[in-house]
């Protein structure tokens, strides 16, 4: 080895861990809240996966 410290650029992994998490969390709220399940799983398609802050905050809200 040359012995420098290589960086790597993490963005796109974490990006991706994000997603996946928020997707998780939304399939786990279908089995006792579809509806809401469903209109965030919407919502989360038609911002192309952008707008995570909003889906997760919407899920811990209490119920009306």
């Amino acid at each position: 080895m040359d012995g420098k410290v290589k960086r790597y650029d993490l963005k796109q992994l974490y990006h991706i861990h994000r997603v996946y998490e928020a997707k998780r969390r939304i399939q786990m709220l279908s089995k006792h809240k579809p509806r809401t399940a469903k209109r965030l799983m919407e919502r989360r398609n038609t911002l192309g996966g952008r707008g995570m802050g909003l889906e997760t905050s919407c899920i811990s809200s209490p119920r009306r």
